[in-house]
């Protein structure tokens, strides 16, 4: 399904009188395309490219990129989405590509990286890029939580009712996206990648649990990790005789004041 196609690039791109020998152009898409990026499911591309002047072939790669933290990037694939060459008697040329399922989670941030020439050819061309992102299935926005007032005995529904759809989101690709840590450097991974309104939220439902009768914490526990086991890898058993831990304990694991 269809849910945006959007222009990400229009730039001029030219190596003519390269240092060190090398005919390479490296330029990326603007972070204000990452809520379109981010929002997909899979992501495809296509690039329009005008030849103003070639000597030979150029060789042109287009790749997914994303981050945590906005700060360090590193491909979602293996190789690049698109990965042809453009003719240099080409006039205008188009060219697609795009990710393949099935698809790696994105991290919070997403921005496509374009390499055009190579280290020995002089070039000057125009590319325009236009993303088409794409989802699997339709995703019914949750209910407003503020109009919901969590009785004191908590249900299943308040709770998942707690957090925004698009925080629970966020936070769901943060966990998958951080699959290739373990320990400490996971948790490290996903709470630095959290925004600030995302910690602000999940703040505000610790504080709103706080006080509940023991059978409450209990339930919340149990969903919490039922949760974890949908998102991201089957949980492990605690070891029996383990003390379970209270909503306050687990706000001081992850850096969060116990109340909002």
């Amino acid at each position: 399904m269809k849910q945006a196609v959007v222009q990400v690039f229009d730039d001029h791109m030219a190596d003519l009188a390269p240092r060190e020998g090398k005919y390479l152009v490296t330029k990326y898409t603007s972070l204000e395309h990452t809520e379109v990026l981010t929002s997909a499911d899979q992501i495809g591309m296509q690039v329009v490219v005008d030849v103003i002047s070639a000597s030979l072939d150029v060789p042109l790669t287009v790749t997914v990129e994303h981050s945590g933290n906005g700060y360090d990037w590193k491909p979602k694939s293996a190789t690049p989405e698109i990965s042809k060459s453009i003719p240099s008697a080409a006039k205008t040329i188009t060219l697609v590509g795009g990710e393949r399922r099935p698809v790696r989670p994105s991290q919070r941030f997403v921005r496509l990286r374009i390499d055009a020439g190579d280290s020995a050819n002089p070039f000057a061309i125009t590319l325009k890029l236009y993303v088409s992102a794409r989802g699997r299935e339709e995703r019914p926005p949750l209910p407003d939580p503020n109009s919901i007032r969590l009785p004191e005995h908590l249900t299943r529904t308040a709770l998942l009712f707690g957090v925004r759809d698009d925080t629970l989101r966020e936070i769901q690709d943060l966990v998958l996206g951080s699959q290739h840590l373990d320990g400490a450097a996971r948790y490290d991974e996903v709470i630095r990648g959290m925004s600030a309104q995302a910690k602000r939220e999940v703040s505000q439902l610790v504080g709103r649990l706080r006080g509940l009768d023991p059978d409450s914490k209990q339930l919340l526990v149990g969903i919490a990790r039922g949760v974890i086991s949908l998102l991201s890898a089957p949980a492990e058993e605690a070891p029996a005789g383990d003390a379970q831990p209270t909503p306050c304990t687990a706000c001081e694991h992850i850096g969060l004041p116990e109340s909002a």
